[in-house]
């Protein structure tokens, strides 16, 4: 183990520069003494010496925005280091700022820059409160609460519509990453799909949703608890497609030998070509990764797509298609083998599915006489069969089934022709 001189100081404690390991932004400063260091070689994360408080300190022990070491640097004299991180949770400062550096100097003025990442109240004010059910001293009992992720971004709005649509009302906060929901046994979190799956294996958050690539991207250990086919303006699967420009004289895989290619999905696209024994020159894409072979800064792209009008307004072809992909319902491995959050987590799910099944499908009512049942019994589409009740001191029914909604259109009609009356057609929000 690299050792650095830890006796230059009196107190043993060095600096420690901390910085953002794509965009080299700096985050903190803190310090470090030799046990912070070994432990911070050791876990792969950022240990520090709290001197206010006297004691080791992980960062994000409390928030669980912790910090996960990529690269470390080390001054001539070896008694400085910089640490280049990734920085989960987006924010370093404990104020809620992404980096503490927050103000700069106008003037005799500090003058603050960008605003909070996340409230501070809510982040260290409810950790106290993620108990488990138990009787403190008081013996007042304590609620359960299950952390639960939901997507940042495309996701976001088709997300909150179908927890709405499944029995749970969410109201987004205007400057905070917390949004309420009405139910007291949940604890929201928004957060980017790309740091979800880290999140929920790291326990910061017991489930969440995310898409199977970044699952993927992140080679995250958690519980695949359901899939839910759903996206921002459909209900199919995404694709994860390879795209040269229209002109390219590139036809095939092998054609991109010695290529630079550009793409957000960096570790799924890498073990492609490496499966295929194609050296290929991976560059991390931070967005409008389309227009990057359009400006000549790359061969070809890795880019997600669900009707492809994107790539084709760049003037892109594409020539293969990486993978598929779908949101999915994750859960940590603790949380899922804990009796009451998995039940909670399963019971989501259910309902969850059942507003995703509801899509589409709408409920028929209507009265037919007993003359006329079998002949139109026999045209209702249905799960499993239509119901069929008498009615009161009548020689007709009451005829109920649920239906494709593309296939109304067509059927009431027909029913009506039939003989059926007082067809009602209804929406649905579950189909369990």
């Amino acid at each position: 183990m690299k050792a650095l001189n830890f006796d230059k100081t009196a107190d043993g404690m060095l600096p420690a520069i901390v910085q953002d390991h794509q965009t080299h932004e700096i985050l903190m400063l803190a310090y470090i003494n030799k046990t912070a260091w070994e432990l911070t070689l050791k876990t792969g994360k950022a240990h520090y010496w709290s001197r206010s408080r006297n004691k080791l300190w992980l960062k994000g022990e409390t928030s669980g925005h912790i910090q996960i070491i990529r690269r470390i640097l080390v001054d001539c004299d070896e008694d400085t280091v910089v640490y280049q991180v990734e920085q989960v949770g987006q924010a370093a400062c404990h104020t809620g700022h992404r980096s503490c550096f927050y103000r700069r100097i106008e003037g005799d003025h500090l003058v603050t820059e960008g605003l909070k990442v996340f409230d501070p109240e809510a982040v260290y004010g409810k950790k106290a409160r993620r108990v488990e059910a138990t009787t403190r001293s008081t013996g007042e009992m304590v609620m359960k609460q299950l952390k639960l992720g939901l997507p940042k971004g495309s996701l976001e709005v088709a997300t909150i519509e179908l927890f709405e649509k499944a029995g749970w009302l969410i109201k987004p906060a205007a400057r905070n990453y917390f949004p309420k929901i009405d139910d007291p046994e949940l604890d929201c979190s928004i957060c980017r799909p790309q740091e979800m799956s880290r999140y929920v294996e790291g326990g910061m958050l017991d489930a969440g949703i995310t898409g199977k690539d970044w699952t993927m991207e992140n080679l995250s250990d958690t519980v695949l608890v359901c899939d839910l086919i759903y996206s921002k303006v459909s209900r199919r699967p995404t694709r994860w497609v390879i795209a040269v420009a229209g002109d390219s004289g590139i036809t095939t895989l092998e054609d991109l030998e010695g290529k630079k290619i550009s793409t957000e999905l960096v570790n799924v696209t890498r073990r492609f070509f490496a499966e295929r024994n194609i050296n290929v020159d991976i560059e991390f894409s931070w967005g409008a990764t389309e227009a990057k072979v359009v400006s000549g800064l790359a061969d070809a792209i890795v880019e997600v797509t669900e009707t492809e009008s994107t790539i084709r307004a760049h003037g892109l072809r594409i020539i293969h298609e990486l993978m598929q992909s779908n949101t999915q319902f994750i859960a940590n491995q603790d949380a899922w083998n804990d009796p009451w959050k998995r039940e909670k987590i399963e019971n989501i799910a259910l309902l969850l599915q059942g507003a995703l099944r509801a899509d589409r499908i709408v409920g028929l009512k209507m009265n037919v006489s007993s003359d006329k049942i079998d002949e139109i019994v026999a045209i209702l589409p249905s799960i499993n069969a239509p119901t069929v009740a008498s009615l009161y001191n009548q020689d007709w029914y009451s005829v109920e089934t649920v239906v494709s909604e593309d296939i109304v259109r067509d059927l009431i009609p027909r029913l009506k022709k039939l003989g059926a009356e007082g067809i009602i057609e209804y929406s649905l929000n579950k189909v369990i």
